[in-house]
């Protein structure tokens, strides 16, 4: 079965982690919680209109297409709170 160009990890956030999210993008607690912050607000599915695709994300961050990869993964295997504090 062909994988390439369909998402694997999908991003569905409650309203509460929307919330923190969207605090910590506000707050600017660093360029690199920020923008995994940023990266999963921009992948949430379960936003009217469904999640933005992961080149889109990348581009608008301003970061690799594999880092939005690799906080997806991270994000549906282990939450999050791994996802926004672990290093890569």
């Amino acid at each position: 079965m062909n994988t390439i160009g369909r998402k694997i990890y999908h991003i569905r956030l409650t309203d509460e982690e929307r919330q923190d999210l969207q605090q910590l993008v506000d707050q600017g607690k660093g360029d690199i919680f920020r923008r995994r912050a940023q990266i999963l607000l921009l992948a949430d599915t379960s936003r009217s209109g469904g999640g933005r695709k992961d080149a889109d994300i990348a581009n608008i961050v301003g970061c690799s297409l594999s880092t939005v990869e690799r906080a997806r993964k991270r994000f549906v295997e282990d939450g999050m709170e791994a996802t926004i504090e672990r290093k890569y």
